[in-house]
């Protein structure tokens, strides 16, 4: 299903407050665990349509098995997540968005255009930031220069900001500031995180952006779970939630995704 009209928040999920669930991809290619093509893609369809039967009202599609990531991804790599994308797209009526980790912006805009996703979820776009793998410098101007470039200004950014797993080099740069630069470079929403997958968003963290900018989206990126999605949603306007729908054998549990969101609604 494509969605091209619109790129805010309430126009792409038709509601205030969204629960976006995480398609958690298998590795790619290139990585020793990828099980094939066909079973990649299966594996992603599958979760998908869980997440949607469970009541989710949109979709996240991460390469977030790969390990190590890699700042950018190969053209292989790309292809193959724009495969899984593409059937999960037309697998799905709920709104489907893509990130490519750890931030090849370019890729998930090519791959969000090709298979009709309704946004993408950027990790650095505006703030200075060390990992692992290196630096990563914002390039806010640049990512929505390319997306006009490639004729899909249709597509939102939700741009995380100060994002987990990752050392701010902006000295006594704060969240107010990181959130103000994302909205006036073109953001649609602002994601918030804690520091690590899975773990639990600071509430203060989140309650402080959006007090600052009550208009505007503010989503939360890690650890909402059954014990605390009723805190966060009644901040946040939405949440990426993953690791807490999981079963044991890392695949999406529907019971788990209704749990949460009869807690939300």
């Amino acid at each position: 299903m494509s969605h091209e009209k619109n790129n805010s928040f309430e126009d792409i999920f038709g509601k205030k407050k969204a629960f976006l669930g995480m398609v958690h991809l298998r590795p790619t290619v290139g990585y020793p665990n990828h099980p094939g093509i066909d079973k990649f893609i299966a594996h992603a369809v599958t979760d998908a349509t869980a997440l949607e039967s469970g009541g989710s009202h949109g979709i996240c599609i991460e390469n977030d098995r790969d390990d190590p990531h890699t700042i950018l991804v190969t053209t292989e790599q790309e292809q193959c997540i724009l495969k899984a994308t593409q059937a999960v797209v037309n697998a799905v009526s709920i709104p489907v968005g893509v990130g490519v980790l750890l931030n090849d912006w370019r890729a998930a805009l090519n791959i969000a255009k090709k298979a009709g996703c309704a946004y993408v979820r950027i990790d650095v776009f505006v703030d200075r930031v060390q990992c692992n793998q290196g630096i990563i410098e914002p390039e806010a101007d640049a990512i929505i220069a390319y997306r006009k470039k490639i004729g899909a200004e249709h597509i939102a950014i939700f741009a995380d900001i100060q994002v987990k797993h990752k050392i701010l080099l902006e000295k006594g740069k704060d969240l107010i500031t990181s959130a103000q630069q994302a909205m006036d470079a073109g953001a649609a929403a602002v994601t918030v995180t804690g520091t690590a997958t899975g773990e639990e968003t600071p509430i203060a963290d989140v309650r402080h952006v959006k007090e600052a900018f009550p208009e505007f989206p503010v989503l939360i990126g890690a650890g909402v779970n059954l014990n605390n999605a009723h805190e966060q949603f009644s901040v946040a306007d939405g949440a990426f939630v993953g690791s807490s729908l999981k079963t044991a054998e890392d695949a999406v549990d529907e019971e788990k995704v209704r749990a949460i969101i009869s807690m939300i609604e």
